[in-house]
């Protein structure tokens, strides 16, 4: 009896053991089928992901590539647009699956994409059955269960990685108004003048980088020649706060004195004395010449005290400006018999009679209109910006690219926002929010500047001023980026100009980026121009 029990339960533990054994290697199988298909949907949502990805960035380049002639487009027509790009960019990622796989995908297929205007961004969610059998189905034990038959995944993009500021630095000399070529366009068959083809440019460049008051993209406009123009208000309020003053005298870099008396016109001295007081109202054009400390006389400042604020060192009013350097005092016609030979390239004044302008239509303020473009400060407001695009013409008389320059510099320092009064632009780089802050000046010059003279195509000198090869040097030394580009045909861009421009630009050898571009032939190519700069600083790039 006690054998035969002792036997039983020696039977009983083999065959429990057993069971359990067997219920074990079971769920073991089950456990690793499990597993093995966890493995697998991560590996299929992941074949998703890297499709959805692919999808959100080209989905967000069609978008901007959308918006930039028509920048106001509705929605519905936006989604519209942009969802067959995302679905092909999907269906392409997917094309390596197997036949009948690819087949099921394509079939089960659904995309979304939601488009953000103020950030630039598409998000693209879609879900697809990738076909293939779970390896869990196989299993007697688990053949209930069927699993997720899709998967589902989300992605988007970020197009902007830190702030940008950019200020457009547009020449607005009257050669704007010829087309690329050189010759005046006919508007009855659409020719385009170079401010036209430039204008459409510099609007592609701001509907691709879309500056808003969420995405920390800040662009100013600087219209220059060889003078700037404040608008109204603002130069009302620096001529109240004194940052602008009218001078009584004002030194010139190669001065002429002409007089009766002696007969002759003939270099004398440096400072030349200005009627004593304005003879019209100031129309709020300022060149580079800063006051003294007499608070009468006006000269070009030390390197030093190029970029003090104007509330320390105030700018001279354009009142009789200095063009090509040169300057003089107009005597009776009949009296000078020896006026230099290029005395029509200059001006003179009549100190006891400031409505006498001589050589020429030159006047009090020329080359100033109360209807010249405006500086526009950074903003963030894209329709103030496009507006201020929109009301650039091509009224300036003379070439002088260096002020472009400096006063794009001007609206990109920090130690400027009061100035302009900012309360975010210019940012700071040395402050949290500015950390990383790319600062930009796109100079658009139609030729050479012509107060630099044509033996002197880089400018790396100017007798009114600092040169563009120095005001360049300063700006690049002051970490911002300076694009050039050239509204005009190449084949009017000789070696040595082109070198110059080159050479100004933030080009270098070990750059990945292009900084110069000469090569526009074409209204297209210039436009094509602006919109690489855009995508040059608007970085696409995954966020989940």
């Amino acid at each position: 009896m006690g054998r035969a029990a002792g036997r039983f339960f020696v039977g009983t533990r083999a065959g429990a053991t057993s069971i359990v054994t067997a219920a074990v290697a079971v769920m073991s199988v089950a456990g690793f089928a499990f597993v093995t298909d966890h493995i697998w949907l991560i590996d299929q949502r992941d074949v998703l992901k890297n499709a959805a990805d692919a999808a959100a960035i080209a989905a967000t380049q069609e978008m901007n590539r959308r918006l930039i002639p028509t920048p106001d487009m509705s929605e519905d027509d936006l989604k519209t647009a942009i969802a067959p790009v995302a679905e092909n960019y999907i269906k392409l990622n997917l094309a390596y699956l197997p036949t009948d796989r690819l087949t099921r995908a394509e079939e089960t297929l659904t995309v979304a994409v939601t488009p953000d205007r103020n950030l630039g961004t598409v998000d693209v969610a879609t879900t697809a059955d990738l076909g293939g059998t779970l390896f869990s189905r196989h299993l007697p034990i688990l053949s209930n269960y069927k699993g997720p038959a899709k998967v589902g995944i989300r992605a988007g993009v970020e197009t902007r990685v830190t702030p940008v500021e950019a200020v457009l630095a547009i020449d607005i000399s009257i050669s704007m108004l010829s087309m690329l070529d050189g010759g005046f366009p006919d508007k009855d068959m659409n020719e385009k003048s170079r401010m036209d083809i430039v204008k459409d440019a510099a609007k592609a460049l701001v509907n691709i980088l879309r500056p808003n008051e969420h995405n920390r993209v800040a662009i100013g406009v600087v219209p220059w020649h060889f003078t700037v123009r404040l608008a109204d208000a603002t130069a009302t309020d620096w001529s109240t706060k004194r940052w602008a003053r009218y001078p009584t005298e004002r030194t010139y870099g190669v001065p002429y004195e002409c007089t009766p008396s002696l007969n002759t016109c003939k270099p004398d001295a440096i400072k030349a004395e200005l009627p004593s007081s304005a003879p019209e109202d100031w129309d709020g054009c300022l060149d580079g010449h800063r006051m003294g400390g007499s608070g009468t006389s006006a000269a070009n400042p030390a390197v030093a005290d190029l970029f003090t604020t104007p509330s320390a060192n105030a700018f001279s009013q354009a009142y009789y400006p200095s063009l090509y350097g040169f300057q003089y005092e107009c005597s009776p016609w009949d009296d000078i018999e020896d006026y230099p030979s290029d005395f029509w390239d200059m001006s003179c004044y009549n100190p006891y009679d400031p409505n006498d302008w001589r050589s020429g239509d030159y006047r009090p303020q020329y080359g100033c209109e109360d209807t010249d473009p405006t500086i526009l400060p950074l903003s963030t407001d894209r329709t103030t910006i496009i507006g201020a695009i929109d009301g650039l013409s091509a009224d300036g008389s003379k070439t002088y690219s260096a002020l472009g320059v400096l006063w794009g510099q001007r609206m990109l320092l920090s130690s400027w926002r009061s100035v302009w009064g900012g309360t975010v632009h210019p940012v700071d780089p040395a402050s949290a929010d500015g950390k990383g802050v790319r600062k930009v000046i796109v100079l658009l010059t139609d030729g050479y500047d012509s107060i630099c003279g044509d033996d002197n195509v880089a400018c790396t000198d100017s007798a009114i001023g600092i040169s563009r090869t120095d005001a360049c040097t300063l700006a690049k030394n002051a970490g911002i980026e300076i694009f050039v580009v050239a509204a005009m045909h190449p084949d009017y861009v000789s070696t040595d100009f082109g070198t110059s421009l080159t050479e100004c630009s933030s080009e270098s050898d070990d750059s990945d980026e292009t900084y110069a571009f000469l090569n526009n032939a074409t209204s297209e190519s210039l436009q094509t121009a602006f919109e690489s700069i855009a995508n040059q600083l608007r970085v696409v790039r995954r966020t989940h």
